[in-house]
């Protein structure tokens, strides 16, 4: 099947976002389809759950985040930064997927 990503546009991050809408593009192309729900927890949950395959944001606070990482892992997900190594309990990109080859392969496209 052809892997269903989540996503969430900058919020008061204006200058990520030609470079988000770029990203987009790539990965509608490329995928099954982008859904944006508005809460990243709540994404994060969908991707630990099998709704999605992959996640990716720009910027995200430690908040919006904290949860659906814990929930992720548990589920045998993987989480990291965008521009690559861990995720960390701080403000910046997340990555995360069902498997560390869709990891890649989302990386590969939003890289």
């Amino acid at each position: 099947h052809r892997a269903l990503i989540g996503t969430g546009f900058p919020f008061k991050t204006e200058h990520l976002l030609e470079e988000h809408s770029a990203q987009l593009v790539r990965v509608l192309g490329a995928s099954g389809g982008v859904r944006r729900g508005g809460a990243a927890a709540l994404d994060l949950c969908y991707l630990a759950e099998g709704r999605f395959d992959a996640f990716w944001e720009l910027f995200l606070n430690p908040w919006d985040f904290a949860a659906g990482w814990v929930i992720v892992e548990e589920a045998g997900g993987v989480m990291g930064r965008v521009e690559g190594g861990a995720l960390a309990l701080s403000p910046g990109t997340v990555i995360g997927a069902n498997s560390p080859s869709m990891k890649e392969a989302l990386h590969a496209l939003i890289g």
